[in-house]
């Protein structure tokens, strides 16, 4: 009796575990946020261009460095920072959003190795960063630790992904996409779209489909009062940092779906059209206008941003950090 059913077990599960094992081989490793979070295959979606490493180099409270940095997942691998103290007089020293915005301002005036405040953030949380800012909760700003190494990006060929609820739900959604070419889907957070035909160059296999994260429409529902209220902020910022003999910059980010707008037909119109780079450079904030420098180059460079993932390629550091350095000069002056 007993056999009879381990018998029957193992010929149900026999087929079903084979086609995991196959199906796992050809959706290849898993390696981007947004493949992962989306349930969708890296073969498809990952990409497929060599780019040079970057060395990127030690960062941490013991840092001698002049130039403070506040950013997110754009800043906290110190790769734009790396690059640029390579052509510049400028070492960096990179804290995240769990400091406290204003105490980190206060930090930066007060230190005097710096002389230079950078602050970073992604287009998609600048309304929520800094116009609905929270209560301060800590006095001293720590930074980031990173260590020394070397960025790649390579995809990784091993060890194959074999996580059986991850693989059914992206062969659910790699036969829905098939079937349904001009539809958009959104899971977990995750867009996948139809793209306009050769509007870009990218090097995913799926070049009919995109990727990107559905929180980049978030700023849709912005108001003009909503961007100018965020400008007039950054703005005190600066004249705070300026009263005191220091330079300011402020690096807004651009979403993955703003540099490649073009491509998307089905992207979301927002309320108001006014850009928001613009309404900062309009208020006189020191920025690094990055939407323009991107969007020039989507028909030039292969992936400005992976393909499978919310955050620039290394090709998109390079162009980010370039930019930055022909601003500062090789003095590191505005």
């Amino acid at each position: 009796m007993m056999k009879n059913y381990l018998k029957h077990c193992l010929v149900v599960a026999t087929p079903i575990l084979l086609f995991m094992l196959l199906f796992g081989i050809w959706v290849e490793p898993l390696h981007g946020d947004l493949t992962r979070t989306g349930k969708w295959s890296e073969r498809e979606y990952g990409a497929n261009v060599t780019l040079p490493a970057v060395t990127l180099k030690e960062s941490n409270g013991q840092t001698l460095a002049n130039a403070w940095v506040l950013g997110d997942s754009f800043s906290d691998r110190n790769i734009w920072q790396s690059l640029v103290s390579e052509s510049t007089a400028h070492q960096f020293k990179t804290f995240n959003y769990g400091n406290c915005i204003d105490h980190f301002i206060n930090n930066a005036i007060n230190d005097t190795t710096t002389n230079l405040v950078i602050i970073e953030s992604i287009e998609r949380d600048l309304i929520d960063r800094f116009v609905k800012m929270q209560q301060c909760q800590k006095v001293t700003s720590t930074p980031l630790t990173i260590k020394a190494s070397v960025a790649d990006f390579e995809r990784p060929q091993w060890p194959l992904t074999m996580n059986i609820l991850y693989l059914a739900k992206t062969a659910f959604n790699t036969f829905k996409s098939a079937y349904y070419p001009n539809t958009s889907f959104k899971q977990n957070r995750v867009v996948n779209t139809p793209i306009v035909g050769h509007c870009a160059k990218f090097s995913h296999l799926r070049q009919d489909r995109f990727l990107y994260y559905a929180d980049d429409e978030h700023k849709n529902s912005w108001t003009k009062s909503d961007k100018q209220a965020a400008a007039q902020l950054v703005l005190s910022m600066q004249k705070r940092v300026q009263s005191h003999g220091k330079q300011f910059l402020f690096m807004l980010v651009p979403d993955k779906s703003t540099i490649y707008s073009a491509c998307l037909p089905h992207l979301p119109l927002p309320n108001d059209a006014l850009n928001m780079q613009t309404v900062l450079r309009e208020a006189g904030v020191n920025t690094l206008d990055l939407n323009t420098t991107l969007k020039a180059q989507i028909n030039i460079t292969t992936d400005l941003y992976e393909p499978n993932n919310t955050h620039w390629s290394l090709a998109g550091y390079r162009l980010v950090a370039n930019k930055l350095t022909a601003r500062l000069g090789h003095d590191g002056a505005l």
